[in-house]
């Protein structure tokens, strides 16, 4: 279910802003063929300044081939308040796919369609207000192929517009999951032995490395008793601070703080729910993907080829084995948390993750990439 709170990244990113010679605008129509809607949108980007820009790449909207988004990326709502789960996939980036970057010179735009009813369940004959993506771009001052620069912070922000469109009849495509264990049957599903010996080895990896990050989160708290009360305390670490912000007052209820310990709490404890691995991997993301999950599908991880080229070191750069199979588990929303998400890769880099702690901790509480850094204990003092 899309996380409507994600209205508020304009207002996040606000610090962040610069006034710059460049400008993004982001346009939104719904296709119509004669007599016929559809709930497909074209999205238009286009750089209307004149200096060219870089948008990250994974911020504007990607698709499988059956038309399924590669991130839940679109505030989306029915006028009666409910919003449709969400059906397209989430997918766990390789490294050099989270600072890959879309350069737009200047009056030159990028255009998109996105069969909405792919992705997301919608109701015959209900109204939607619908909203893609907005992205975070930079202005390149010196050539039009500067790339972006992990810690920068002259970010501009540019929002999308909503727009409104009843779902026609029969036009919903997107597959219903139920939560139920998928049988893993097919050649395209099934791993060779040698790829499940990799999956096998890696897992103890990654179960201790949730283990440890519930461990030291935990070991923050404790107690001090006084001669009238029993006082709840805190220990702020730079460790904590970098992923997940400033947690205030132990003894205050916070929502923020609240998901942060069931997330992880969580995320240690799914591993003896996993279902048996899929190696399964659509063609258009087997290069920039390492693993992936299905909302819907619990405790399922399915695994790219690059996910077997990965070290087993957690505390590597270029990614481990175990940090993504972390990664993969906080993604299942059951019974024990809400998943996390992904935040259209906006937030992919371990500075970028950062500047979210800092400058919004309700959407950092729940950020996959974060999370993945705050157990893998990346760039800390700690």
């Amino acid at each position: 279910m899309r996380n409507l709170r994600k209205i508020l990244l304009p207002i996040l990113l606000a610090a962040a802003t610069t006034q710059a010679n460049a400008e993004v605008l982001i346009g939104v129509q719904q296709e119509r063929s004669v007599g016929v809607e559809h709930a497909k949108l074209t999205i238009v980007y286009e750089n209307n300044g004149s200096s060219s820009v870089s948008i990250p790449f994974n911020s504007i909207p990607n698709t499988l081939k059956d038309g399924r988004l590669l991130s839940d990326s679109f505030q989306i709502r029915a006028i009666d308040g409910t919003t449709p789960a969400y059906r397209g996939i989430n997918v766990n980036l390789t490294q050099d796919a989270r600072r890959e970057v879309v350069v737009l010179p200047p009056g030159e735009n990028k255009i998109v369609t996105i069969d909405i009813s792919a992705s997301y369940d919608l109701r015959s004959g209900m109204t939607y207000r619908i909203s893609p993506p907005g992205v975070r771009y930079q202005e390149n001052k010196s050539t039009s192929t500067t790339p972006r620069q992990e810690g920068a912070r002259n970010y501009i922000y540019a929002p999308a517009p909503f727009i409104d469109i009843v779902a026609p009849k029969g036009e919903s495509r997107a597959t219903p999951q139920s939560g139920q264990a998928r049988k893993i049957t097919s050649a395209a599903t099934r791993c060779a032995p040698d790829k499940l010996r990799a999956i096998n080895e890696a897992m103890p990896v990654a179960r201790k490395l949730a283990a440890d990050a519930k461990s030291y989160l935990d070991s923050l708290y404790g107690f001090e008793e006084t001669e009238t009360s029993i006082i709840a305390t805190f220990r702020q670490t730079p460790r904590y601070t970098s992923w997940f912000g400033i947690h205030g007052n132990p003894n205050i209820v916070n929502p923020v703080n609240i998901t942060v310990r069931e997330i992880i709490g969580a995320t240690a404890t799914r591993f003896g729910m996993l279902q048996q691995p899929s190696c399964e991997c659509p063609t258009e993301i087997v290069n920039r993907v390492n693993a992936w999950t299905t909302p819907g599908i619990n405790y399922l991880i399915n695994y790219c080829p690059n996910f077997f080229s990965l070290p087993n070191d957690v505390h590597s750069e270029s990614g481990s084995k175990a940090v993504t199979i972390y990664h993969e588990i906080s993604h299942f929303d059951d019974f024990l948390a809400k998943g996390t998400d992904d935040y259209d890769a906006n937030f992919a880099l371990p500075s970028e993750a950062s500047d979210l702690a800092r400058t919004d901790r309700d959407l950092a509480a729940e950020h996959s990439y974060g999370l993945e850094y705050f157990a893998k204990n990346a760039f800390s003092e700690e």
